[in-house]
């Protein structure tokens, strides 16, 4: 599964499963770039001041994922590279996992 921080954080509740179901073997990649940045491709992008866009679209945040994934009990990695994410996507894992791609803004 493939998400942005913001969509990642507002479902995170999610990641909690009930103690009595074998947990499936799922990974959730997390691009994360503090916030927002996907509304910087709305056409208002173009024409609206900066400070005025990052004050209405931009939803900063400084969320500690690994600590998100440890406490839901969940696997977590950072990957910075695209030959690291290969190799934990084809890597077989024990169960629930959670990737984080730190992307720029």
């Amino acid at each position: 599964m493939l998400l942005g921080d913001l969509a990642f954080l507002h479902d995170v509740g999610a990641l909690l499963s009930p103690p009595d179901e074998k947990p499936p073997r799922l990974q959730v990649i997390v691009g994360n770039d503090g916030g927002g940045t996907i509304f910087d491709s709305l056409e208002v992008a173009s024409s609206a001041p900066r400070e005025d866009l990052d004050r209405a679209f931009f939803t900063p945040h400084t969320v500690q994922l690994e600590q998100l994934a440890l406490a839901y009990g969940w696997e977590y990695q950072q990957i910075t590279t695209r030959s690291a994410l290969d190799q934990a996507l084809t890597t077989p894992s024990g169960g629930r996992q959670i990737i984080e791609v730190p992307l720029e803004r």
